[in-house]
């Protein structure tokens, strides 16, 4: 049986005295980026085999040309979070030059309010909260599209641009005097992907799948996985020595999409999605 809870006749409610009266840090340095981890630094985790795993914060230049799939982060230290929840957009780059948020299909802005961008924070030192402490923040995005199309995330230029308050009063009740803060990455053109082609044993045709990285947090594909195969969906381009033809993807089995061919005699081999995501074997 389980036992009854016995609950207090009164609860005692803490006095002022004994709760210590805080005011936001003030943060000068907010707006800088990081380009090494702290000592203390929270990162996305994900899990592998039935355990968690945190992701490595690589806070290194993004390179200039990356994947669809491909990760991208950014560190900085930011305000207080008692003024500061930082907001951190994805943005591109239109014909003219302009950047501006990119936003998915129906018109909603991508930003960490969604599951596109993941926040990280880490206070340090991390305790007593009294002490003045330097506010580290993390933020990445996995270059796929928000809902639809994941691997047909849009060619083009982008970047992560966050947006900060830091807390500049003097005031020891709120509303806080804050002033803003911003800083960007530097920007990087998304490619379309590389798929990985699998030949059956009999040249009777070949598997398609898009194998996404072993740190994915975007699930790719419905029969497919955030980190592991995912196939290929419609119409694929067929090129056998340089003779292209248009195969309709039928058959999808773990993780993986089923293209027939007669493959004997052939030396070389490039799928191509509807997106322009490849894969290719040289050489048979």
């Amino acid at each position: 049986a389980v036992p009854e809870l016995e609950l207090p006749s009164t609860y005692g409610t803490p006095t002022a005295e004994e709760h210590p009266k805080l005011t936001p840090d003030k943060a000068p340095d907010a707006g800088t980026r990081l380009t090494e981890a702290p000592e203390y630094y929270w990162v996305h985790k994900h899990f592998r085999e039935g355990r968690a795993v945190d992701h490595v914060a690589d806070l290194s230049p993004i390179p200039s040309t990356i994947k669809r799939g491909d990760f991208v982060q950014i560190g900085w230290i930011g305000g207080d979070p008692m003024v500061d929840p930082p907001h951190v957009y994805l943005e591109t780059k239109n014909d003219a030059g302009e950047w501006v948020r990119a936003t998915s299909k129906t018109g909603r802005v991508i930003s960490e309010a969604m599951t596109d961008i993941v926040v990280g924070y880490t206070p340090f030192p991390l305790a007593p909260v009294v002490d003045d402490q330097t506010h580290y923040y993390w933020a990445a995005w996995q270059a796929v599209g928000h809902v639809h199309d994941r691997l047909g995330l849009a060619e083009g230029t982008y970047r992560l641009k966050v947006e900060g308050e830091t807390y500049v009063g003097d005031e020891d009740t709120w509303p806080w005097t804050s002033e803003p803060y911003e800083l960007a990455t530097e920007e990087f053109v998304v490619e379309p992907a590389e798929l990985t082609l699998d030949l059956a044993v009999d040249d009777g045709g070949l598997w398609v799948s898009y194998d996404a990285p072993q740190w994915g947090f975007r699930l790719i594909d419905i029969d497919g996985n955030a980190r592991g195969k995912n196939p290929v969906r419609g119409d694929v381009t067929l090129d056998l020595d340089g003779t292209e033809t248009t195969v309709s993807i039928e058959t999808v089995t773990d993780g993986r999409a089923w293209v027939p061919a007669d493959l004997s005699g052939v030396g070389s081999i490039t799928i191509t999605d509807q997106y322009g995501n490849s894969g290719i074997i040289t050489d048979r």
